[in-house]
């Protein structure tokens, strides 16, 4: 059956096989959120990039449509593990297409995530400011734009518990603000 989102969008594709570099040393809030997560909990790292944080848990799961560094290699929508997971990273992973498809992505990520489970999000309000893009590359991608009354509007929407949320300083002095939250499922 197909699903709605089976087919890869182009272009986000491209961005991420061209543009796209995974360094979790990037973005200092990252290594903040590792240490929120115990080492052996099981952890999904959606929209997992070159799966960098594999070193730092031994039960996480790397899931991604576009790279092969991922040990699922496909859409969320299509994965279904049979278990649950303590913890979802989306570092960076819920800000393309439209926000049907944000809104589809974190759905399926609360449905893998135990009750009481926490999700991690990195997000952006304005990804197209980035700067190893060019402006015409800029353009062909179709971003989600964040913003503090979405993060609160989707907190509402899906029920869950807002335990933190933040901006990340290093990133605003480049001219690319993200905000780092957490989520916390309830029962």
């Amino acid at each position: 059956m197909k699903k709605q989102f089976e087919n890869l969008d182009k272009n986000v594709e491209h961005y991420f096989k061209t543009y796209h570099s995974s360094n979790k040393n990037r973005w200092m809030s990252s290594r903040i959120v590792l240490k929120k997560i115990a080492p052996d909990a099981k952890v999904l790292d959606f929209g997992c990039g070159g799966n960098i944080y594999k070193e730092d848990f031994k039960n996480l799961v790397g899931l991604d449509p576009y790279n092969d560094s991922a040990d699922v290699v496909d859409y969320i929508d299509n994965y279904n593990p049979g278990y649950l997971f303590d913890a979802v990273l989306a570092m960076g992973s819920v800000n393309f297409i439209s926000e049907e498809r944000v809104l589809s992505d974190i759905s399926k990520c609360l449905d893998l995530l135990k009750p009481r489970g926490h999700m991690y999000f990195r997000v952006a309000p304005a990804l197209s400011e980035q700067g190893n893009i060019n402006v015409k590359e800029r353009a062909k991608v179709k971003w989600f734009q964040f913003t503090l009354s979405k993060i609160l509007e989707f907190t509402n929407k899906f029920d869950v518990t807002l335990i933190d949320i933040q901006e990340d300083r290093q990133t605003v002095d480049r001219g690319a603000l993200r905000y780092y939250f957490e989520w916390k499922k309830d029962e």
